[in-house]
């Protein structure tokens, strides 16, 4: 088991990552296909960031802190980054959020309960984000998945050769972590820290051309990168597609209930990674049935789901329109 002790921070910095293949896309796309993975990637970590305010904006009080309030939301920057270290295409954005809240009940400010945010719902929120993710961005350029694996899914079509040459960061973190017989999510961040170079001057136009040539090298090259998109066609679900999409939401609330503890948030989880994208997201209080105990009529359940699936699939509302103001890596 794990371990990782919490000390006083400043803030957090929350990192919302695409997998390579989505990052590749967004590299060697046209200027089109690079705003719609933009606006795909800006609605995922707005709706997982949401619900991180939600859950995770959460105070202390009392003696030794053991009366817990919500706060009254996040103060945030965000900003956004298309390359890693090493000059790889890596979109992924960094919103930091300081280590403080605002409490309803008194008005004053104090320090967030980092547990919430490092360990309760970090794996909830990164699931949330690929799930959200993979649905723009189906909806948008039309492209297909490979199956989900811990929430995290690839573009159908890339090959994982042109993913491996384009993973240096990976590839010197699993180098470290090797070296040193060490596995987990803390010691990759430990890897990370240790084998990172200074920030080098980018020439974006230069690098671009490179990533084209090395992209061709390895079997994507222009004709196979727009072989990738418009695969399927969005199109508006019939009563019967949208009831069956909420008796398999049923169905799912059903194996988290016989699953997994009723008190934990880790059905979310199973959720994000089997519920179809438009029946979970903007949502996630009613998917947290199972950790809250409730148990509705199973006919109740599938009406809620249809009229859910119905008013997404009519018009999902926009992100909020916000400045988006330890290290938490949210993949």
């Amino acid at each position: 088991l794990e371990e990782k002790t919490l000390k006083p921070v400043a803030g957090y910095d929350l990192v919302f990552s695409p997998p390579k293949s989505v990052s590749l896309l967004h590299a060697l796309g046209s200027e089109e296909v690079q705003h719609a993975v933009n606006q795909a990637h800006l609605a995922a970590w707005q709706a997982a960031l949401s619900y991180l305010e939600e859950r995770a904006c959460v105070t202390r009080k009392g003696k030794n802190g053991v009366v817990r309030e919500r706060g009254v939301g996040f103060v945030a920057a965000a900003y956004q980054h298309r390359t890693s270290r090493a000059q790889d295409p890596h979109l992924h954005t960094h919103v930091i959020v300081a280590n403080m809240a605002c409490r309803p009940s008194d008005g004053k400010w104090r320090a967030l309960d980092g547990e919430a945010i490092l360990k309760t719902y970090r794996l909830a929120a990164g699931y949330l984000y690929q799930a959200h993710l993979r649905g723009e961005l189906s909806q948008r350029l039309g492209v297909e998945w490979e199956t989900p694996h811990t929430g995290l899914a690839d573009l159908k079509g890339v090959p994982r050769g042109v993913v491996d040459a384009f993973s240096t960061r990976r590839a010197q973190v699993v180098e470290h972590m090797d070296e040193r017989s060490t596995s987990g999510f803390w010691a990759a961040q430990v890897a990370a820290l240790d084998t990172r170079d200074r920030k080098a001057d980018v020439d974006l136009a230069r690098l671009r051309e490179d990533w084209r040539a090395q992209a061709a090298e390895h079997g994507l090259g222009q004709a196979e990168l727009a072989a990738l998109m418009h695969r399927t066609v969005h199109h508006e679900p019939s009563s019967r597609e949208l009831l069956e999409i909420a008796q398999r939401d049923v169905a799912t609330h059903r194996r988290v209930e016989t699953q997994v503890d009723p008190k934990a948030d880790d059905s979310l989880d199973l959720l994000a990674e089997h519920v179809p994208w438009q029946a979970v997201l903007r949502d996630p209080d009613r998917h947290h049935a199972a950790r809250n105990g409730h148990r509705l009529e199973d006919r109740h359940r599938v009406t809620e789901a249809s009229e859910v699936v119905r008013r997404r699939h009519a018009g999902r509302p926009a992100p909020d329109d916000r400045d988006a103001f330890g290290a938490v890596h949210l993949r």
